[in-house]
């Protein structure tokens, strides 16, 4: 009921709230709830599992976990403009290629992790349509993600967006075909952005594969140890378009018998720090 305060301490069996369209409530966990929260404000102190739309905590202005998500699609989700995610706990989510631990879309919504995500595909991503600066969201990771597919992620065709790394990332596909990625942007969005200030680990650490003429960059300021690709400008997988994406590096990259930075069409790459690999490339 609108207005009202739910507070959960014992076991729920189904949901807390309503996850398909949430109303402007706020709610509690303290115990265990089988299938999410959905609520324009939730707190997970307890245990959360993945309710029938495939979403543990689904929020319209603010979700805060302090205890478990477990999900095999979506931990935290807001879609909302102006909504916001924290993570001081840990989330387990993601056996499809487009889930993730934390989910933002809409306008102005934001996402942050202080805990542990472990992401059987995308730690962080942004979907949206932002036309400006103003309309912009971000992903932050402060704490520590465990990804097989992608640690950050910005798709779709929102413009300015932008991923923060302060903290570390493992993007280690493991016995999958695919090969994980720390900081992604893709597809048709403007002007994207990823900042690496902390440290990334795994197969790829950056990649950009944005269609021709949309120009987004990459920056890292920290280190990334990869046994791939360090900084990856790529063409469209879909059509190998050309591109115009940047990718530039201010600190260490230890590509190992890889690659630093690899450039595969077109776009442009700028060295100011440290490259070190053990190969001929």
């Amino acid at each position: 009921e609108k207005g009202k305060i739910g507070i959960n301490i014992g076991t729920i069996n189904n949901t807390q709230g309503n996850m398909y369209t949430p109303i402007d409530t706020t709610l509690y966990n303290y115990g265990v709830i089988k299938q999410g929260q959905g609520a324009a404000t939730a707190y997970n102190y307890g245990f959360l599992g993945q309710s029938a739309t495939g979403k543990a905590q689904y929020v319209t202005k603010i979700g805060y976990n302090y205890g478990i998500i477990a999900s095999t699609q979506t931990g935290q989700l807001t879609g909302k403009q102006f909504g916001k995610l924290y993570n001081y706990g840990i989330i387990l989510s993601g056996s499809y290629s487009g889930d993730s631990g934390q989910s933002i879309g809409g306008f102005n919504t934001y996402a942050e992790n202080n805990g542990i995500i472990n992401a059987g595909a995308v730690g962080q991503s942004i979907s949206n349509k932002a036309r400006s600066k103003e309309e912009a969201s971000n992903i932050v990771n402060k704490g520590t993600i465990f990804t097989k597919l992608s640690g950050q992620k910005i798709f779709g065709e929102g413009m300015y967006n932008a991923s923060y790394n302060y903290g570390v990332i493992s993007a280690v596909a493991g016995t999958s075909s695919k090969t994980a990625v720390g900081q992604e942007i893709t597809e048709k969005g403007k002007n994207n952005k990823a900042y690496n200030f902390g440290k990334i680990i795994g197969d790829n650490g950056q990649k950009l594969s944005s269609q021709a003429g949309y120009g987004s960059s990459a920056y890292n300021y920290g280190t990334i140890e990869t046994t791939s690709k360090g900084q990856y400008v790529a063409g469209m997988q879909a059509d190998q378009t050309f591109s115009n994406d940047k990718v530039y590096n201010y600190g260490t990259i230890n590509a190992g018998s890889g690659v630093g930075q690899y450039l595969e069409k077109s776009g442009e790459i700028y060295n100011f720090g440290i490259i070190k690999n053990d190969g001929t490339d």
